[in-house]
């Protein structure tokens, strides 16, 4: 579960056809596609911040490698955590 995260969270990409790309883009003065929570978790890090916000709607529309991993982790949330946050470090 964490391996499959963090593959989420390296991979991600906003795309120019994405209905919110200019408001993303924007951020990073961005103009073409871009792996959006790489350059989220490099701006925490610079920030010296240790919260990161993942939109529901990105993990939705991720392509997982395990086409339940989305539900598991609906159902068990708690049970996975702790997986989640290890992702991240």
């Amino acid at each position: 579960m964490g391996a499959e995260y963090y593959n989420f969270l390296q991979t991600f990409l906003i795309k120019p056809e994405d209905p919110d790309f200019e408001f993303y883009a924007g951020q990073y003065e961005e103009t073409e596609a871009f792996a959006y929570y790489v350059k989220l978790a490099d701006g925490l890090k610079q920030e010296e911040k240790t919260t990161l916000f993942v939109s529901y709607k990105h993990m939705v529309s991720f392509e997982w490698e395990d086409p339940e991993f989305m539900d598991r982790l609906m159902r068990e949330y708690a049970r996975y955590e702790p997986y989640l946050k290890k992702a991240l470090t």
